[in-house]
């Protein structure tokens, strides 16, 4: 038997509700297990996600040290009301029930292992610590949540271009202490480079769209944590720290070259004040659904640059914004992808490079120029 402080189980089952995605019938599978010699929370769910989190304040009253076949459900609810006890005490499985008791209540909940289920406590426990020395990175909860908030933007949801699902991580082509975060949805690409991080990685790794997720919501619960990124084989990635680990499968494919994607010679320049363009494509999507993208136009030598956006009733919105450009020029965006870019950068100028009016722009803000960490391509559309 294992007492479970409730405080603690309450805030790890929430945090486990948060981080597993809701679209799918089977509920996580729970366990308690032994970790790190103290008694740990661990689930799994249907996308193979494995989470473990560290239940300090609890202890073995008698018996083994791991209980499996937990129902979430079950757990949670005996968890949710106000209890005078400071501890809920769980019995190991027998005859297909399983026991847990609060406040001298007593319950007693029959085990449903179907196939699914079983399938999902079998891959648990085929996940074993790394034998062998494995490669990994050594990274604070904060700037990895940047880097995943900041991706987490243009990642695809096709399935035909499955290895788009999620966020490429890769050791930086030119500096050995930094590593690249990186999305691509096929239409705009977000590149995040953070320096500084110890590592060993010899190549990229692709995390699916649901881990990205999930990590997400494990690290703003733990923004003080330093977590270890350790690859375990080619399809495993591990992430743990001092509070919590997280076993996730990884997207077997290969990511196309996102330096590729980035425009080289940039002839194609200009400038606008980001506040003014985010109030009119802002305006635009309030409007409705527009008949094509956000035309942007101008003349070389001038202060201002023309926006221009077409309405399906046939009418449009337009207006003249403070910037400046080196040529004279027209292309279009999509209106989301503008207000998603100056939502990242947050800048009070904009800048566009690109080779060509149909080629993909860089969108940066003006003062990260000099050694920009964050890098915003976009393809254009006709106009």
């Amino acid at each position: 038997m294992i007492a479970l402080n409730i405080a603690e189980t309450r805030r790890a089952l929430r945090l486990m509700r948060g981080a597993y995605p809701k679209r799918y019938g089977v509920q996580p599978c729970l366990s308690l297990v032994n970790h790190g010699g103290a008694s740990a929370l661990r689930a799994v769910d249907p996308c193979g996600i494995e989470i473990t989190m560290a239940l300090p304040l609890s202890q073995i009253v008698s018996g083994r040290d791991e209980i499996h076949d937990i129902p979430f459900f079950a757990l949670g609810a005996m968890l949710r009301p106000k209890a005078d006890s400071p501890d809920v005490e769980i019995a190991a499985p027998e005859a297909g029930r399983v026991s847990m008791g609060v406040d001298g209540m007593l319950a007693s909940f029959i085990v449903r292992k179907t196939e699914d289920v079983a399938s999902l406590f079998e891959y648990s426990r085929k996940l074993r610590e790394p034998g062998e020395p494995c490669p990994s990175l050594t990274i604070g909860a904060k700037p990895l949540a940047k880097a995943l908030a900041l991706c987490a933007r243009s990642m695809s949801v096709e399935e035909t271009r499955y290895y788009l699902n999620g966020v490429y991580l890769s050791p930086h082509p030119t500096d050995d202490t930094a590593v690249v975060f990186v999305s691509n949805d096929g239409h705009r690409m977000i590149k995040h480079a953070l320096a500084g991080v110890k590592h060993d990685l010899a190549e990229g790794m692709i995390i699916p769209r649901e881990t990205v997720a999930a990590l997400q919501t494990l690290l703003a619960a733990f923004p003080e944590d330093t977590l270890d990124l350790v690859r375990v084989g080619p399809t495993q990635l591990l992430a743990r720290g001092p509070n919590l680990m997280l076993r996730t499968p990884l997207i077997d494919g290969t990511f196309p070259d996102y330096e590729r994607v980035i425009p080289k010679e940039q002839p194609l320049r200009f400038t606008l004040d980001a506040d003014i363009l985010d109030r009119f494509v802002k305006r635009v999507a309030a409007i409705g659904r527009p008949r094509g993208g956000v035309a942007i136009s101008g003349m070389a030598g001038l202060d201002v640059v023309n926006v221009r956006c077409l309405l399906e009733d046939g009418g449009y919105i337009q207006a003249e914004i403070p910037g400046q450009s080196e040529d004279t020029f027209e292309i279009g965006f999509q209106a989301r992808y503008l207000i998603d870019a100056m939502a990242t950068l947050r800048a009070q100028q904009i800048q566009f490079f690109a080779d060509s009016q149909s080629a993909p722009t860089i969108i940066s803000g003006a003062a990260e120029l000099a050694d920009p960490s964050t890098t915003i391509v976009i393809m254009p559309m006709r106009i």
